[in-house]
């Protein structure tokens, strides 16, 4: 007779979890494909396109994928969603990035939130006044950040890399940091 085989309720959850997170990812993706733009946000929407925009304060959408776009000026809201865009701009008051693959230079945002998977952000922090904010989740990001101004920093999900270093007369940030295999690394 054989004897019973014992397997431990670990072992029969690692796999389940895994599966029910392959499972998930593509979903929470198709999601936010259907985000809905901003009603008074200016919509650049396409595959490929290439433009120069003047933000005159402007909250811009940046939708669809492989866009190269240049917004000069101060802009308000700036939302780069999609996948594989690369976006300079000058100034913003808030710059949220999710989809993936993203290459995005900003000159100035006080505030900064990136989603989702494999995002190149190099950034400069500075809210005059008030307290500059970053936001990071999703997976692969790599973020190389000048904080000008005091800042508050939260790097969770993912194989994170934050490269961080501050401008001269800026206070040291308060950075909180979770998840698996992230890197935060302050640099000269």
């Amino acid at each position: 007779m054989l004897a019973p085989i014992r397997i431990k309720r670990c072992q029969l959850m690692r796999p389940v979890l895994a599966l029910a997170a392959l499972l998930a990812f593509p979903l929470a993706a198709q999601a936010q494909s259907t985000e809905a733009p901003e009603k008074d946000e200016l919509v650049i929407e396409g595959i490929g396109l290439s433009r120069d925009i003047p933000c005159e304060g402007q909250n811009i959408g940046i939708y669809g994928a492989e866009n190269e776009i240049g917004l000069t000026g101060d802009c308000g809201t700036v939302i780069v969603h999609g996948s594989g865009h690369q976006v300079t701009l000058d100034q913003a008051r808030e710059l949220v990035v999710s989809g993936a693959g993203h290459v995005v230079s900003a000159g100035s945002v006080a505030a900064l939130s990136v989603e989702t998977a494999g995002h190149i952000i190099n950034a400069t922090l500075a809210a005059n006044p008030g307290l500059a904010q970053v936001r990071v989740d999703g997976a692969d990001h790599t973020l190389n950040l000048t904080l000008a101004t005091e800042a508050d920093i939260a790097v969770n999900g993912t194989k994170q890399v934050l490269n961080w270093s501050l401008a001269a007369g800026a206070p040291e940030p308060h950075i909180v940091a979770g998840g698996i295999d992230n890197a935060i690394n302050r640099v000269q």
